[in-house]
């Protein structure tokens, strides 16, 4: 794969991922295989942008002091921001007809 720095499978949690360096932008897209396949809770020390696929996601976010939020549902296409030092999981809640993916995005400093 021409440009991908990383790539990885993550098997038990139905998710591969790649990573690649593009306009100044670090760039990780995670491909979840089944509905059920998740990102596990996890923070950066940087904050970041993401953007879903088709489908629908379940996001948790958990704040810096441990304030957990319910999961929200969120429709594939949509756009968003994870602070840095906020922990998120993401959940393929609803297959889209084609694999699940968030991409998520930071600037390289």
């Amino acid at each position: 794969m021409a440009g991908v720095t990383a790539y990885e499978s993550d098997i038990p949690n139905g998710r591969v991922w790649a990573m690649w360096e593009a306009d100044g932008y670090q760039h990780r897209s995670n491909i979840l295989m089944h509905e059920g396949a998740e990102i596990p809770m996890h923070a950066h020390s940087y904050a970041h942008d993401y953007r879903l696929g088709v489908g629908e996601y379940g996001l948790v976010v958990e704040s810096p002091e441990g304030v957990k939020e319910a999961e929200r549902i969120i429709e594939g296409g949509s756009t968003g921001h994870v602070p840095a030092w906020w922990k998120h999981h993401f959940r393929l809640v609803k297959w889209g007809g084609a694999p699940g993916q968030v991409d998520c995005y930071w600037r390289v400093e």
